[in-house]
């Protein structure tokens, strides 16, 4: 199966030089979890810049602003045959787009300054709106093929009461871009081919009787010869899957006849023709979805604005709801990206859009782009959907796609196997009481567990719970001083660090009960319950630390956990105390 290893950006707006270890797998969504200021939306501004000569960046996306770092795109992934690939784009060279097409969707809200005029002075106001989207950037001519039914039935001569009329299939946009897939009309006029339709034709002509009677005659002596020709048949079998009805076999033909003829009349033309349906089929696709998902009186709608193309464009943004805005313009995105992704093998990237859509709309947006990777993998294709997010699926219950992956992309955390198999033997019953309280808590008294520690092949020299909080505290220092930490072991260290600065708080009368308190929160309600004013981050810090310290076997939580450390604001909090 072909995956995509790894992708390395350099010079990149916030990103100066980093290797995204991922192993995608293809039609399935990834969630690429990271905290917010990590680089995500770098991530994002690197692949929407790249261009078929290579990556064009605004003036703003450079790195650090500096215009002389170049900035630069490598993808490893494997191919059918397990060998590894790499591509590669700078800001003169795109190898990735011979492999790959791209797509990026983002926000599409954009500030918009206007000046009037306020007793003579000018005055600035500013604005939030969203940026049109162009599903369709060029809108073909119209074009219709030059048919004839009285001239097609002159060719069959009296026996014209065979022919069918085709004006209905040949203005029907879904059989017209069906037969612009399958069928070479070209094929059609080498000689052989072309003696056998006209004598057909002419056979047919020379037939007497009625409608019926020269279709039953026809296909029992000449129909044989034309289901020899592909492309015919091929035209046949179109028709009948767009539920065209005829009662005989032959009239399929003689259908197919004056399509071929019709197409190969002027080969221009029919290139015009076939382009033009190609956009009203697409036209009335994204009109149908719009019409079944846009609820809001603004009646967002795409729209032909001339040479500007078939235009989704929005209100205000303080004329519709967020939720509206962002779930219409992802769905208008969305589509779009359908008509840009037309290789065999696609990255799909989407910039923290679903982060901040309600649950009804995230449902809606799950399943847009469900159906979108259910159409690229029945087409034998394969799509790499990328979700940019700031939230922890594990921990919030917002994605909940069949098979979803999810990939952390901060990798600033070391954990600690040690103190990992430590927290699950927790409950082990000669350590269950004393090491909750006097390792996991805060307890003015010491304890030594070295003998238990050793009967549970657990390291001794974390036995003494003196030297467990020396580690603990050690890693709360690595942590707040921005260097390789081990998450666990901080979330022990918070815990301890907010028992201990309440614990001497209280008055000595009180300090027993509040030791003898079960859990920290009901240890922080006692606290305030005496007259301490317990800051409300000593609750808040509570979802860091209590994942941290109630392990699952066979359960990924220190990932999660250093993602949620990551955040600068949450590092920030942490220092506090």
């Amino acid at each position: 199966m072909e995956r995509i290893e790894s992708v390395e950006i350099k010079h990149v707006k916030g990103i100066e030089s980093k290797k995204f270890d991922l192993n995608l797998i293809p039609n399935k969504p990834s969630l690429l979890v990271a905290p917010n200021g990590f680089g995500k939306t770098s991530f994002a501004i690197a692949f929407r810049s790249l261009a078929p000569g290579g990556i064009k960046l605004d003036k703003d996306s450079f790195y650090c602003n500096n215009e002389n770092k170049h900035p630069e795109i490598s993808i490893a992934y494997i191919d059918a045959n397990k060998t590894t690939i790499i591509r590669k784009a700078d800001k003169d060279h795109n190898e990735i787009k011979n492999d790959f097409d791209t797509f990026v969707i983002n926000s599409r809200l954009m500030p918009k300054a206007r000046t009037f005029k306020v007793s003579g002075a000018p005055v600035t106001s500013a604005s939030l709106e969203v940026a049109p989207i162009a599903l369709i950037e060029k809108i073909p001519e119209k074009a219709i093929l030059a048919y004839s039914f009285t001239d097609a039935k002159g060719r069959f001569g009296d026996s014209g009461k065979v022919v069918p009329n085709l004006s209905a299939v040949l203005s029907n946009c879904g059989i017209i871009c069906s037969l612009e897939d399958i069928a070479d009309f070209q094929k059609l006029k080498g000689a052989k081919t072309a003696k056998k339709i006209e004598d057909f034709v002419s056979g047919v002509a020379r037939l007497s009787g009625t409608k019926q009677q020269i279709l039953k005659e026809a296909k029992e002596t000449m129909l044989a010869a034309l289901e020899e020709i592909e492309q015919l048949s091929k035209i046949v079998a179109t028709l009948k899957n767009a539920g065209v009805a005829y009662p005989d076999e032959c009239e399929y033909y003689i259908a197919a006849i004056q399509i071929a003829e019709a197409a190969t009349a002027d080969k221009a033309l029919w290139q015009k023709v076939t382009k033009y349906n190609r956009y009203i089929k697409e036209k009335r696709y994204y009109e149908e979805n719009f019409k079944a998902f846009n609820t809001t009186w603004k009646g967002i709608k795409p729209k032909e604005e001339g040479s500007k193309g078939l235009i989704v464009s929005f209100p205000k943004a303080n004329q519709i709801s967020n939720g509206e805005r962002d779930v219409i313009s992802f769905l208008a995105m969305l589509m779009q990206a359908k008509t840009k992704l037309k290789k065999d093998k696609c990255l799909l990237i989407i910039d923290e859009v679903f982060d901040y859509l309600d649950d009804a709309n995230l449902i809606a947006a799950q399943y847009y782009l469900s159906s979108l990777i259910q159409e690229f993998k029945a087409a034998g294709k394969k799509i790499f959907p990328l979700i940019m997010t700031h939230l922890n699926p594990s921990y919030f219950n917002t994605f909940c796609f069949k098979d979803q992956k999810v990939y952390y992309l901060s990798k600033t955390a070391a954990p600690n196997r040690t103190i990992e198999k430590i927290l699950l033997n927790r409950e082990h019953s000669s350590l269950e009481e004393t090491f909750s309280r006097h390792f996991l808590h805060f307890h003015p008294d010491p304890k030594d567990l070295t003998d238990e520690f050793l009967k549970l092949g657990l390291e001794e020299h974390y036995g003494p719970s003196p030297n467990f909080h020396t580690h603990i505290y050690g890693e709360l220092t690595k942590y707040l001083e921005n260097n390789t930490y081990e998450p666990l072991s901080v979330c022990c260290a918070i815990r301890v660090k907010i028992e201990e600065t309440l614990y001497f708080k209280l008055n000595e009368e009180d300090r027993e009960a509040f030791l003898d308190t079960h859990t920290t929160t009901k240890k922080l309600d006692f606290a305030e319950s005496k007259g301490l004013d317990v800051p409300e981050l000593y609750y808040m810090l509570g979802i860091i630390y209590n994942d941290g310290l109630h392990l699952r076997k066979h359960a990924d939580i220190i990932t999660p956990i250093a993602s949620k450390l990551n955040n600068l604001t949450v590092r920030g909090l942490v220092k506090k105390l």
